[in-house]
């Protein structure tokens, strides 16, 4: 996903306000206020971040970066007496490679001390900031932290992702039944739709009640996630964020159960808990909370993901590059949800179904249109005083 080129400015406003509210203030608060014999500017100010479903790629980092650079820069431009302490909390599933994640921060020394060697500022400034790095595992759907102790909590390209698949969607003979589709594309597709919606908002509750008991009176929390332009349900194929994905993915599972390699059963069961909530269905749970949150930003960035059209063009042009992009898009996403179901060499065999059908819709999208596939939502939340 590209973060830096739709939504760093957004991320940085964020960050300036929780900066403002908690760094400028406290530095001027103890430059007016030195008891005699105690110079509070010696003490340092400490500001906690928290990367919520941060996982352990580049993006991970960046984010890592922008806050650390961000927050120095402005200590450095407001010319801030006080050191600034700032503890960046890495969290995600147990199963995230936090190894790999603490590796990459650098492979010897102080975390983040390379990035620190590339800001364009004296030594002397760059020690005025301090980072210091911690890794928690867990669900953001439970409170992970302690109360009041994070000032900025962010979570990028996770919230879309539900805790559960929808219990109703799994319930064969009711009405919510999705057998023999992966995701909200079937006949039944309107009943499907809102029973994630309502899993969506029963989800969205917990995550902003945990984050609202952790953040400290005047954080900020902020939010990217896969989107969608609609807010009716079943409006569209668009009310779902859905693409072809969907239909060369419940094909390829009807291969394999047409082949004997998986049963009925085993399709029917397998559905992917991702939603992508229109803003209208966030604002609704943060009306939940009315006296403890406060939008300050929600924003859609339509087409962020679109490709030049020369190098769309070029990419259909090639029926198997196109396969093999579409394949590890999907896979990147599903595979580990997929060889938990089935294992692993019949995960692999499904994903070549897929591909070769993504390869081969190819030549149908040579003769049409090719436009955005994906909106996002860019979100900032205030916990009020």
């Amino acid at each position: 996903m590209y973060f830096a080129t739709f939504a760093s400015p957004h991320f940085l406003h964020a960050l300036e306000y929780v900066t403002s509210t908690f760094v400028r203030r406290d530095d001027a608060v103890s430059s007016s206020c030195t008891d005699v014999g105690f110079d509070s500017r010696k003490s340092a100010t400490h500001i906690r971040v928290a990367d919520f479903g941060c996982s352990y790629g580049l993006n991970t980092l960046k984010h890592a970066r922008m806050t650390f650079s961000s927050i120095l820069k402005a200590a450095i431009s407001g010319d801030i007496q006080r050191r600034i302490e700032l503890q960046y909390i890495f969290s995600d599933l147990p199963q995230n490679d936090f190894n790999a994640l603490f590796r990459s921060l650098n492979p010897v020394g102080p975390p983040l001390q390379n990035f620190r060697r590339n800001e364009n500022c004296c030594k002397e400034s760059m020690e005025h900031v301090k980072f210091f790095a911690a890794g928690v595992p867990g669900s953001f759907y439970t409170r992970l932290l302690p109360e009041q102790s994070v000032h900025f909590c962010i979570c990028v390209f996770a919230m879309q992702w539900l805790s559960q698949v929808p219990a109703k969607v799994m319930q064969r003979g009711s009405k919510f039944w999705n057998g023999g589709h992966a995701w909200i594309d079937g006949p039944n597709r309107a009943h499907v739709f809102a029973a994630y919606s309502q899993q969506f908002h029963e989800d969205a509750k917990t995550f902003l009640r945990c984050r609202s008991e952790e953040l400290v009176k005047g954080g900020v929390m902020f939010l990217v996630a896969l989107s969608r332009k609609n807010k009716e349900l079943g409006e569209s194929s668009d009310s779902v964020g859905v693409d072809d994905w969907t239909e060369d993915l419940d094909s390829s599972w009807q291969d394999m159960v047409d082949e004997g390699l998986v049963s009925e059963e085993e399709r029917d069961m397998f559905n992917v808990p991702l939603f992508t909530f229109h803003p209208s269905e966030l604002q609704k749970a943060v009306e939940c909370f009315k006296g403890t949150l406060e939008v300050l930003k929600i924003e859609l960035m339509e087409d962020c993901e679109q490709m030049h059209s020369d190098e769309c063009k070029q990419l259909i042009n090639d029926e198997e590059a196109f396969g093999r992009r579409q394949v590890g898009k999907i896979a990147s996403l599903f595979m580990p949800l997929v060889v938990s179901h089935i294992g692993e060499a019949r995960a692999q065999e499904l994903f070549r179904k897929f591909q070769v059908k993504a390869s081969d819709r190819a030549k149908t999208l040579q003769h049409e249109k090719i436009e955005g596939m994906y909106v996002n939502v860019v979100v900032a939340i205030l916990r009020k005083i």
